[in-house]
């Protein structure tokens, strides 16, 4: 008898590619609010400082808008330009606009579509962020087309985030699956690889910013690679 067992995702920059969107945000800045910087530079660190903007809205210091504005404007300063609370917005609603735009990435769908259909695999989504936003997010992308509602677990509505240990044992526990085998995709080191090892979850290290760490889990590059990897593993059927 095949064993039970989970395989979850997380969303930003695993199952869609962020870049794209930020990339398409920062062109359109530049009309009115240019940086001598590339795409590059601005999004390493905007990505590094919207984690500490989102934390600081977890443990409540900061409203929603105050830590979108914030995640801006300290990026704009960190690189000498000044960037006023209505640019900030309008960084924000265009990126709100061209959100609506993300597709999965290549070979996702596909392997979704394989894993819907085993039987012995709860699927499941965990990613951090506000609940309307995430949710937006899988509308756009078909998400709920592979992972029931239930079963797409937000941080903001957990009350928890990652890295935070409860979160972890939260999803665990709702989908029945505490001390069973739970395998999770993420690309962040840190939130997603680092912390659901100390869950006692599985991580495979979705590794789409071609970084360095030191890996000491299964790296993937892109979802063929992922695949190839499941069918190694027994995971997915051939």
């Amino acid at each position: 008898m095949t064993r039970s067992i989970a395989i979850g995702f997380d969303l930003d920059d695993t199952l869609y590619d962020r870049n794209e969107v930020y990339a398409r945000v920062y062109e359109s800045m530049n009309e009115d609010l240019p940086l001598e910087v590339s795409f590059e530079d601005f999004n390493e660190k905007y990505q590094e400082l919207s984690i500490e903007e989102y934390q600081a809205f977890m443990r409540g210091e900061k409203s929603k808008e105050d830590y979108r504005r914030g995640r801006v404007i300290r990026t704009y300063a960190y690189f000498g330009q000044e960037a006023t609370r209505d640019q900030a917005d309008r960084f924000n609603q265009l990126y709100q606009e061209y959100k609506n735009m993300i597709v999965l990435r290549p070979a996702a769908k596909e392997l979704l579509s394989r894993l819907k259909k085993e039987d012995h695999i709860t699927l499941f989504v965990l990613t951090n962020g506000p609940s309307p936003d995430q949710e937006l997010k899988c509308l756009a992308l078909g998400v709920k087309d592979y992972v029931t509602s239930e079963r797409v677990y937000v941080s903001d509505a957990i009350g928890h985030s990652k890295p935070d240990q409860a979160i972890f044992d939260f999803v665990a526990n709702d989908l029945q699956m505490a001390g069973k085998p739970i395998y999770y995709i993420g690309d962040h080191y840190g939130n997603d690889i680092e912390a659901s090892a100390r869950a006692n979850w599985s991580p495979v290290y979705f590794n789409c910013h071609q970084t360095d760490e030191c890996h000491h889990y299964p790296v993937v590059n892109d979802f063929k690679e992922l695949t190839k990897w499941m069918l190694k593993e027994g995971l997915l059927s051939h």
